[in-house]
């Protein structure tokens, strides 16, 4: 008999302990929402994000960026391959950068992000900086195995976020 009433009670408890644990975790855990992609009348302005820095695919006069990224033309579109090494490293100065989105009219622009795998860190800053500055912005994840951003027919189009 008192065995019988001390595995209740152990039950008993053991059902508490559970309820706290299930409500500690839910607690600790953040309901996360996916961004609601919808159309813009805005102008895009496409950055890459791979080797662990940010490639400008536009300089500040809208003009291909050349100088950081190979790009090569077909005849669906073009193909933007950044150069390892070039680029901007977001550890570093990021004050080309914050220029960069200062320049930008947050009514007519958003910044579309093409993150690869190796480079989401690069991406994180980069996407604070471009809200700092009031721009929108969307993104979509690449893997090293995709090759190069390609723009044109075939090409990846964020939606803005």
């Amino acid at each position: 008999m008192a065995a019988e009433e001390n595995t209740k009670r152990l039950k008993q408890r053991l059902a508490d302990l559970e309820r706290q644990v299930t409500a500690k975790l839910d607690e600790l855990q953040r309901p996360l929402r996916l961004p609601k992609e919808h159309e813009t009348g805005k102008r895009v302005i496409y950055i890459i994000a791979r080797y662990g820095h940010i490639y400008l695919c536009r300089n500040y006069d809208l003009s291909r960026n050349e100088t950081d990224i190979d790009w090569t033309t077909t005849l669906t579109g073009e193909t933007a391959e950044p150069k390892r090494g070039m680029g901007i490293d977001p550890t570093g100065s990021t004050a080309g950068l914050v220029n960069f989105f200062k320049n930008m009219s947050d009514d007519s622009v958003y910044v579309a992000f093409c993150v690869y795998e190796d480079s989401f860190p690069a991406f994180i800053q980069a996407k604070q900086l471009a809200s700092n500055c009031g721009l929108a912005y969307g993104w979509e994840p690449f893997q090293i195995s995709d090759g190069p951003v390609s723009f044109g027919a075939v090409g990846h189009t964020p939606k803005p976020q």
